[in-house]
């Protein structure tokens, strides 16, 4: 299971899970919602994002690490 997409830049794993856990930060914006009375939308907005970047970025750094480093031992 070693598919790129995006020219190559990322594997298509780390990808569409990085997809899905930007879209559960549903939970985290409802909890903050209800507990902070904060806007629902605005923090599912800006979570969903900064959880997005953080997981591509993140992707990219262990797919070059693992290039070097043999995690399967």
């Amino acid at each position: 299971m070693n598919e790129r997409i995006l020219g190559g830049l990322f594997n298509k794993a780390f990808f569409f899970f990085a997809i899905f856990f930007s879209a559960s930060m549903v939970t985290v914006a409802a909890e903050l919602a209800i507990v902070a009375d904060a806007s629902f939308w605005l923090i599912r907005l800006t979570t969903a994002l900064g959880e997005l970047a953080s997981l591509l970025v993140g992707a990219i750094f262990i797919d070059r690490i693992a290039k070097r480093i043999d995690y399967t031992k």
